[in-house]
């Protein structure tokens, strides 16, 4: 496999568009925009796109989950300012990036998003309505602390070769929360999430992810589908609908 280290780049701008330099242990430094078609063309084959359409299924969640990669901030930086208000639900978020880069994520979608966007903190109480990011080299997982679902923080070894990984976060949201997860994965490389997506698809939840054509890598969302575990495959602008409709009480 190829390990990448994400550089994150400071300014909004770079963060909407999505323009990240990466480093490889096995190839030199590449920008995303080269490295975007290059993995395109790795997994050319085209995946299943199963359901595109929205159905009468309703869970009425108690909480969101959101895995993203590569192009990830982007796709947040839309996603979230889409959603048109606070949400009726807390938002859980693992980005894959460093530990010294996660601040940032967190700051610059603090000014685009209609509702708090928080770094979150071993121990947490999850607040409705607030968006958590996993902190970059954390696991973030949701455990029940005195009958309150709580978010804990580790560093326990990486899964799918990355810390914090989407995979611990879906699984601890299914076992807790049942059939009320909304799971949602956007772009990114790999097919961290994918177990994850499964198990609260088998919990009850409805399982969510990102289209092609508007991911900047379809690595993960293609491999949550090829699980056959996939609801939904939507643009940005319909995921956001989504977690406005599904988490209205």
């Amino acid at each position: 496999g190829i390990l990448l280290t994400i550089h994150y780049e400071t300014d909004l701008k770079g963060v909407q568009q999505g323009r990240y330099p990466f480093r490889s242990a096995v190839l030199n430094q590449f920008d995303l925009n080269c490295s975007s078609n290059l993995y395109k063309l790795v997994i050319a084959e085209l995946a299943p796109q199963g359901p595109a359409t929205l159905s009468s299924k309703r869970i009425h969640p108690a909480v969101t989950v959101i895995g993203s990669s590569t192009g990830g901030p982007r796709a947040l930086t839309e996603l979230l300012g889409s959603i048109g208000g606070p949400p009726h639900t807390p938002i859980l978020i693992v980005q894959h990036i460093a530990s010294q880069f996660s601040n940032n994520l967190v700051r610059d979608l603090t000014r685009t998003s209609p509702f708090p966007v928080r770094e979150a903190v071993n121990h947490q109480a999850i607040e409705r309505g607030v968006a958590y990011i996993a902190p970059g080299g954390y696991h973030m997982r949701v455990k029940r602390e005195s009958g309150s679902p709580r978010i804990f923080l580790d560093t326990a070894p990486p899964i799918n070769a990355v810390r914090p990984s989407v995979d611990c976060l879906f699984e601890s949201a299914a076992e807790v929360y049942g059939a009320k997860v909304l799971g949602i994965i956007l772009t990114g490389m790999g097919n961290d999430g994918a177990q994850g997506l499964k198990r609260i698809k088998e919990a009850g939840g409805i399982a969510c992810v990102q289209d092609e054509k508007s991911c900047a890598v379809y690595g993960m969302p293609r491999a949550a589908i090829e699980s056959k575990v996939v609801d939904y495959v939507l643009t940005l602008p319909q995921l956001a609908k989504v977690i406005r409709e599904q988490a209205t009480p």
